[in-house]
């Protein structure tokens, strides 16, 4: 329908009011009890409701919203993907317009920077409105005013990162050369209380200085802690902390104020096709369905949001010396399709919790303002507007499970990760065995079936097992259990008596019972708190490659290692030797050689382009792992390990390993599917067992132990991506307030740039590696076809363009001669039919060739060498489901050319076991490809969904060989053993062979903990948790801070 009427200066003509008539026709059906609706004039913009008389006369006077094309405030519906065209002031008076329809919607500003008495909502958004309508100075261009001037130089200091300093520096200037009088802030702090008023601000609560109690509600104005007597202040109204806190009614109401997510909010529910069996969204897991089937009233509306509950400590001093914990608490809206629960800038910050020190077991006291409005969303809702129906509804919100790392699992839940009882699902089952100075999880036999002969072997510990695997515990069961635990007085206090208090038996690693359980539906979910696979994956990289290549402070392979396997007297070939100082050379180490020879093919390994970081980095001079990231194992583990260890090691020990790498690239598809997740539940038990036969008992850490519990997450909650910290780990900014002022300016900013045209912002910014010429063509508009194939017709120009490198999808493709120094893009593979049947080709590109049409058309081919790939022949060698080929043997030479859009990337590793002519192909899956199957919704982004049926990473199954490792398979007997002087155990405090052990149990350990108190009125004493690393790669630091009385 034609409306470019409302553009019309002229409102005295027949054109413009036969216009307004129209309008008015359609308004009449949405008039309420007292016959008045909605103005959509540029004075009221959809934020008054008048009668339809005095409508009709403020849009002949003055005038109709310019950006208001479809009327959805009066019952129309939008369809449309494309924004509408209009000016940058247009689009901000629309923005403007969104965040302020519902007088219910905001908080008002609580920053720092603005003064306690503020305007009221409607005189502070009419001061928004006359900065949007008033040029930057006199005899400007209007539709420049001095608001939408600095949302677009605040764009490009966020885009570009510039610092604090630079800007307002930059802002002076401009203040400076602007003609006198202009309107232009003159520093950064004006800039950003500018833009505090579209913000949605936050409310600060002081905190006891024990972590007591927060100074709110009923307590709000008290002068003392009202549970040790602590001073609320320092001095002088300066409180001792401060906790920031975010309330998420507004935030989640302006989720569908937007006309941009309100339709994606619905997506799960209208947008996401059903496949039985097949997992791509957390909606397609058995905890979702089981919260639907139990909630139906909430479940029944596609706009109730399930929420995410993220958390992870971390230093914002960056590696400095300073010793601090900052904990945001973050949530994730789930019903997002997955490239958009993916981005940063749908999470929503909820809670700040201040430094110096972990919140440890008193996390509960800092959720008190968050549980309390969840649980007014999920009771009473609140009243909200959908841009997307033009209408108001009941919105509710409830949190479906929590993420976090292994250490802050213990504070969401209340379940200690410690001691011998740290597994948060096998809870008192835990199998636990006490060795030299820790806890080691073995015994995996239980979990299998009870007639499986490996339970009668004894050459895995020296006895038969005869256990039944853990039971699942009920939710009753855990209530139960939580009901008898002693009440616990919170903070840290000296006069707390509580706070070193000795655990009962029957209190088993119970903490405390979580907040969580406060609200009504915590206890009836099926997955209440998500396993880190991030973490876990580090975790078990770090033990492995630790212990193959012996790296100091990582190996499990210790001598106090080899002495627990004399204490247990079982795998007497790993014993120390009979004088107690040498040490046979295990099979599962590298020799200095092996591990120099490793080194080289990690430093040689090129990666795709955006793929991974360069891991070469990570080894030392002396031929060693130093400084990986997370994702960095993550590629170690799934990619380069298994092809790496192919020519060393014994044969059952390497199998078992690679064995264990592709259980975690299998986890990590995007895609799972349910029966090869049981299949997958039943081979990690088999690994586990298997690597028991191998590694000494430390080896097993807890981070181990959890694997074998990771399928069955996967089935509950859907594919790891949305369930791990990626996403939410190490938000590195400045302490406390800074922090909070700076999420405001950038919660405005996003939600303001939803609507910016003709600038580069963080919506319409384009990814890494996108081609601009192949976004146009696939967005090509239907009327060009017929020229399209025209041009098609008429045939390419003699001459082509011959190309460096080209980007396709969002993925960087580069002729084989022009391949980086350090990353890997020519490989490719294609599936196509050879003698009839279905065949994977693999080959590089030699040439990316531009041909040329006519009208200005361009198709990007690539010139290939294919490789001869043909099974069980000469030049394909299959091994440990990993394909090698002989890059020396080629085949297809006439018939070597693709269109680009042809082509799945893939890269090559050295295999080291047949030499310089083998590669092994390693397909690649790129982040911001989903495979997700079509739906009739308009809203899914082309740019992010993987319609190619040939680039879905199909890997084999996962079928571990029953084959144990032999004793004799044990020992490297070509290695001499390794000897230790008497000296090196007296100063590592390790007793040898002559020295007095001074052994206790553990038991005694925990009563010595407990009795042990503190007399630091400020500090508490802390422990980290005992193998557990950071994401950073720093074991027991800056994210896991633990109470003594946590150990049990």
């Amino acid at each position: 329908m034609d409306r470019s009427w409302i553009s019309n200066p002229d409102r005295i003509s027949t054109e413009y009011v036969a216009g307004v008539n129209q309008f008015l026709q359609i308004a009449r059906e949405t008039v309420d009890a007292t016959g008045c609706t909605l103005c959509p004039c540029k004075n009221c913009i959809n934020r008054v409701r008048r009668h339809i008389g005095e409508i009709k006369r403020h849009l002949l006077h003055q005038g109709f919203l310019s950006t208001y094309t479809v009327w959805v405030e009066h019952g129309e519906v939008d369809y449309s993907e494309e924004p509408a065209h209009g000016s940058f002031a247009d689009k901000m008076e629309e923005a403007f317009h969104d965040a302020t329809r519902d007088h219910y919607f905001d908080i008002g500003s609580t920053s720092d920077m603005l003064s306690p008495e503020q305007p009221a909502d409607s005189e502070r958004y009419d001061n928004l409105f006359e900065q949007l309508k008033t040029p930057l100075y006199d005899g400007y261009d209007e539709t420049i005013s001095a608001l939408t001037f600095v949302v677009k130089l605040m764009h490009l200091k966020v885009l570009n990162k510039w610092t604090d300093r630079s800007f307002d520096m930059l802002i002076k200037l401009l203040h400076e050369v602007l003609p006198p009088g202009n309107r232009c802030p003159d520093s950064y702090y004006c800039t950003r209380k500018m833009l505090c008023d579209v913000g949605l601000g936050y409310e600060q609560i002081d905190v006891c200085k024990y972590d007591c109690s927060l100074f709110y509600g009923e307590y709000s104005t008290d002068q003392d802690c009202h549970v040790c007597g602590t001073s609320r202040y320092i001095r002088k109204k300066i409180p001792h902390k401060r906790l920031r806190y975010f309330p998420i009614t507004p935030r989640l109401k302006r989720l569908y104020s937007s006309k941009s997510t309100a339709t994606l909010m619905r997506w799960h529910k209208e947008g996401r096709v059903v496949e039985p069996g097949v997992l791509r969204h957390p909606a397609d897991g058995e905890a979702w369905q089981n919260f639907d089937s139990l909630n139906e009233q909430f479940a029944s509306d596609p706009r109730s949001i399930r929420l995410g509950l993220a958390s992870d400590g971390f230093n914002p001093f960056g590696n400095m010396s300073t010793t601090y914990s900052m904990w945001p608490v973050v949530l994730i809206p789930y019903n997002l399709p997955p490239w958009k629960i993916a981005a940063k800038t749908n999470y929503l910050l909820s809670l700040l919790i201040p430094g110096p020190k972990s919140p440890t077991k008193d996390f509960d006291v800092f959720m008190r303002p968050l549980i309390d409005e969840l649980k007014v969303l999920w009771n009473v809702g609140t009243d909200c507007f959908d841009a997307h129906e033009g209408k108001r509804f009941k919105l509710f919100a409830s949190v479906i499970w929590t993420v976090s790392d292994f250490p802050a699992y213990a504070y969401l839940s209340g379940w200690s990760t410690q001691g011998k009882l740290a597994c948060t699902l096998c809870l008192e089952d835990t199998r636990h065995m006490s060795i030299r100075g820790k806890q080691c999880y073995m015994g995996h036999r239980c979990f299998l079936e009870t007639e499986h002969p490996w339970r009668n072997r004894k050459d895995f510990d020296g006895t038969v097992e005869v256990r039944p695997p853990p039971r699942r515990f009920e939710s009753s069961h855990i209530l139960a259990q939580l009901d008898a635990i002693s009440p616990r007085q919170p903070g840290k206090a000296p006069s707390n008596l509580s706070r070193k208090r000795k655990r009962l038996s029957y209190e088993l690693n119970w903490l405390k019972k979580s907040i969580l359980f406060e609200l009504p539906y915590w206890s009836s979910l099926k997955l209440r708190h998500n396993l880190d696979v991030m973490h876990i994956e580090k975790n078990v990289c770090d033990n492995i490659v630790g212990t193959l290549m012996d790296i100091e402070g990582k190996t499990k392979d210790t001598l106090k290692a080899r002495m627990d396997l004399k204490d247990l007297d079982y795998r007497h070939e790993l014993h120390l030797d009979l004088d107690g100082k040498t040490k046979p050379f295990a099979s599962y180490t590298f020799t200095k050689e092996e591990c120099r020879a490793f080194g080289e093919y990690i430093k040689a390994v090129k990666l795709p382009d955006g793929f991974g970081s360069n891991i070469g980095r990570c080894v030392t001079e002396n031929y060693k792992l130093s400084g990986m990231k997370t994702h960095d194992c993550h590629i170690l583990l799934q990619k380069l390990l298994p092809a790496g260890i192919i020519s060393f090691l014994t044969e059952p020990v390497r199998e078992t390993l690679i064995e264990f790498c592709q259980f975690f690239e299998k986890l990590c598809a995007r895609t799972l599917r349910v029966d090869e997740l049981r299949e997958m539940q039943r081979c990690i038990i088999l690994i586990l067992c298997k690597l028991e036969k191998i590694y000494p008992p430390a080896f097993f850490t807890i981070m181990v132990h959890l694997c074998v519990h990771l399928p069955e997450q996967a089935i509950l909650g859907g594919p790891v991506q949305y369930r791990w910290m990626y996403g939410t780990e190490r938000n590195t900014a400045r302490p406390d307030g800074s922090i909070a002022e700076a999420y405001v300016i950038d919660e405005a900013l996003t939600f303001l740039s939803r609507y910016m045209t003709k600038i580069e912002t963080r919506f319409n910014r384009t990814e890494r590696n996108w081609d601009h010429s192949v976004t146009l063509q696939k967005q090509a508009n239907p009327s060009t076809v017929t020229e399209d194939l025209y041009s098609l017709a008429v045939g390419p120009e003699e001459r082509y363009v011959s190309r460096e490198a080209c980007v396709v999808n969002g993925i960087r493709f580069r002729s084989t001669v022009h391949d980086g120094l350090r990353t890997q893009c020519s490989g490719i593979s294609n599936l196509a039919q050879h003698d009839g049947i279905d065949h994977m080709f693999y080959g590089v590109i030699l040439e990316v060739m531009e041909v040329v049409f006519i009208m200005g058309r361009k198709v990007l081919v690539f010139r290939c060498q294919w490789f001869k790939s043909l099974p069980n022949s000469n030049s394909r060698f299959d091994q440990y489901n990993m394909t090698s080929i002989n890059i020396k043997s080629s085949w297809y030479e006439d018939q070597s050319y693709i269109l680009a859009t042809q082509a799945r990337q893939v890269f090559y590793l050295p295999n080291l076991q047949r030499g310089d002519n083998w590669k092994i192909i390693q397909n690649i899956s790129h982040r911001h490809l989903y495979d997700i199957p079509v739906s009739t919704v308009d809203d899914i982004d082309e740019n992010t969904v993987d319609d190619n049926d040939d680039d879905d990473e199909i890997l084999p199954p996962l079928q571990p060989n029953t084959t144990l490792v032999g004793p004799s398979s044990l020992v490297r007997h070509d290695i001499a053993p390794i000897h230790f002087p008497d000296q090196f155990f007296v100063e590592l405090n390790i007793p040898g062979p002559n020295l007095p052990r001074n052994d206790h149990s553990f038991e005694e350990e925990e009563e010595n903990d407990d009795d042990d108190d503190d007399d630091d009125d400020d500090e508490v004493d802390e422990v980290q948790c005992d193998d557990y690393t950071d994401s950073d790669g720093n074991e027991n630091e800056d994210s896991v801070h633990m109470d003594d009385d946590d150990i049990s």
